[in-house]
């Protein structure tokens, strides 16, 4: 055999016999995910055939009859989740499956193939009973796995979002633990009054993102459901986002949240993964790189423009998809998500009796990037 020893060039070579070379590719980082070749494709209308388990508005409670239905190869893994996952934290928030997850690697199956049996059965079956008797003695961790991947099998699943959404998300990082984010370190300080001020607006920074952003943050999110053809579509991704997020209340919650001194408000999410990053960085990371780009889809105008910025081009659209998820679950405001919200159910004020007219309330920024949404809201009131 000849030896390949010191063969290292990294020049061009020729291609092997009777084999083309790859094309040429300028674009971003590509993802290669063997799983995605091989694993068998569910169409979107194959999903939207099946029998469907009904929910109230939330989402979250079965109700019968109900007013929204969810596909029941998504409903019945997402319900059959919660409960064995709830069994987990009334033991201990260390026995959660969400504190042993990693990427890409999937747990130990016996047998190997479970995975895949589960994921037919969920495309056969016929009822919520049925699937509730099948899964009794599948581990938490399993059913998970199961649940993500009949969320990657499905084509177009994903919700395709706006440039000016993709570009508001790509520069939010809720908790700076940096998941695919730049790090801007600061400038050294030369004198104390140099460092408080550094720290400072860091401070009004963080305030910002966290107390205002939202607002703008929601409304885009929401313009973007709005328009969506494939109201479906939007549903099962609101079912997924309020699913997820409360399966992440809970698990904060369980861990100590309270105790800790964090609110059990809107912020929790925020404020427990920024004062316990350790706990949760690791979770949000796999949830993003699991479903992100499952889930979220932005167009091509804003990868164009990322890909022009040198230190983004390494943001493959696995890290992107993930940042704008994790994001978006960390923001933890369910009703932004439920199918019957209007806007005015969802901004934010912070000064009593404002609707938009106190100068110092939360809810500016959002009147200053969409004065015509506040106009309409506001056409009633009385001068």
């Amino acid at each position: 055999m000849a030896s390949t020893e010191g063969d290292n060039s990294d020049g061009p070579t020729e291609p092997m016999p009777d084999r083309r070379s790859p094309p040429a590719y300028g674009n971003g980082p590509p993802i290669f995910c063997l799983m995605d070749i091989i694993r068998p494709v569910i169409s979107a209308d194959e999903l939207f055939r099946r029998p469907r388990v009904a929910f109230s508005g939330d989402l979250l409670t079965q109700a019968n009859p109900g007013d929204y239905f969810v596909p029941l190869p998504i409903a019945a893994p997402m319900l059959i989740l919660h409960a064995k996952h709830t069994e987990e934290l009334n033991q201990d928030y260390r026995r959660s499956f969400l504190s042993r997850l990693d990427f890409p690697t999937l747990p130990n199956t016996d047998p190997p193939e479970i995975i895949e049996e589960l994921t037919m059965f969920l495309r056969e079956a016929d009822t919520l009973e049925e699937c509730q008797e099948r899964f009794a003695t599948v581990s938490t961790r399993v059913v998970f796995e199961v649940l993500v991947d009949v969320i990657q099998a499905v084509q177009f699943l994903f919700v395709p979002i706006s440039n000016d959404t993709a570009m508001a998300m790509l520069n939010v990082d809720f908790i700076n633990h940096k998941y695919g984010a730049l790090n801007y370190a600061f400038p050294p300080a030369d004198s104390e009054s140099a460092y408080v001020n550094q720290v400072t607006q860091d401070i009004i920074v963080d305030d910002f993102y966290k107390r205002r952003a939202p607002n703008i943050l929601h409304y885009l999110w929401f313009r973007d459901l709005e328009k969506l053809a494939d109201k479906e579509v939007g549903l099962v991704f609101r079912f997924l986002v309020l699913n997820l997020m409360q399966m992440l209340r809970q698990y904060c919650l369980a861990a100590g949240a309270s105790t800790a001194g964090v609110d059990e408000g809107q912020f929790l999410l925020i404020d427990y993964a920024q004062m316990h990053a350790g706990a949760i960085e690791e979770v949000l990371r796999v949830l993003g790189n699991k479903l992100g780009r499952y889930l979220i889809r932005a167009p091509a105008a804003f990868h164009r423009q990322v890909y022009q910025v040198s230190p983004l081009r390494e943001l493959s659209e696995l890290v992107i998809g993930g940042k704008f998820l994790i994001n978006l679950l960390l923001m933890n405001q369910p009703d932004v998500w439920f199918p019957a919200a209007e806007v005015q159910d969802f901004i934010l004020h912070d000064q009593p009796d404002c609707n938009f007219h106190e100068e110092q309330c939360i809810c500016q920024p959002f009147k200053s990037h969409f004065p015509h949404v506040v106009e309409s809201m506001t056409a009633g009131d009385s001068p």
